[in-house]
């Protein structure tokens, strides 16, 4: 059976990423370059946090399905950073 994720882990994983992206791009919050961050983040889960969880590197040691899913949760997020930044900052009004 496979064991979750630490939640600890992800949760800084999370809340750091967003707070990189909303320093850097708070008076240009554009969908595009938040599609990047989250590009650039599933990448780095599927070369460093995968393997430091012990899911193998991509997580190939668990289903290569597993790249698909963390991908469609990687673009859920930019859409959910994305639209939580022009509510919260009201970017672009």
């Amino acid at each position: 059976m496979v064991e979750p994720a630490p939640c600890p882990r992800l949760t800084a994983y999370s809340r750091h990423s967003l707070t990189l992206y909303v320093s850097l791009f708070r008076d240009d919050l554009s969908y595009i370059r938040t599609l990047v961050l989250s590009a650039l983040l599933w990448i780095a889960i599927l070369l460093v946090f995968f393997p430091v969880v012990g899911w193998g590197f991509l997580g190939l040691a668990i289903s290569a399905k597993l790249i698909v899913a963390s991908l469609v949760l990687h673009v859920l997020f930019a859409m959910f950073l994305w639209g939580l930044c022009r509510v919260v900052f009201k970017a672009g009004r």
